[in-house]
């Protein structure tokens, strides 16, 4: 199927309904599903129609607002599983809850890889040893 074919079978009025099930905490799979369309095709109506794409960020943001809402009413449950709320959280809104570490080298600078390699010289032929020299000897 062409993607004039997909971008016929879009209509405006998937605006609204999107952004109402973003209102419900729905991801952009379900949006898709509740639609009846594929994630490409979506896709596709992001890329082409400015107001569809709008709406789907739109939905994006009510998603987080609905998740972040059900954090905090129930934070104070003691049935409440914060680690899957959180790892939840950080699977569907990296930017905002991702865990990540940050490795720096010195001074907050990069970090520096070095390869150190250590031959015994008794393992060496001759032949690898009046190599080596001559490496040494051409460098110096």
């Amino acid at each position: 199927m062409s993607d004039n074919a997909y971008y016929g079978r879009y209509d405006p009025k998937f605006c609204d309904r999107v952004v109402a099930l973003g209102k419900k905490g729905k991801s952009r799979v379900a949006i898709c599903a509740d639609l009846g369309f594929t994630r490409r095709t979506v896709y596709l109506w992001i890329e082409r129609f400015p107001e569809f794409k709008e709406a789907m960020d739109l939905a994006k943001t009510y998603e987080h607002k609905w998740w972040e809402d059900r954090g905090q009413e129930n934070l104070s449950e003691t049935k409440f599983q914060g680690g899957v709320w959180s790892k939840n959280m950080s699977a569907r809104f990296k930017e905002d809850w991702s865990d990540r570490q940050e490795i720096t080298g010195a001074n907050g600078g990069p970090l520096k890889a070095e390869t150190k390699t250590t031959i015994d010289p008794e393992s060496l032929t001759d032949e690898q040893l009046r190599v080596i020299a001559g490496i040494r000897l051409n460098r110096e």
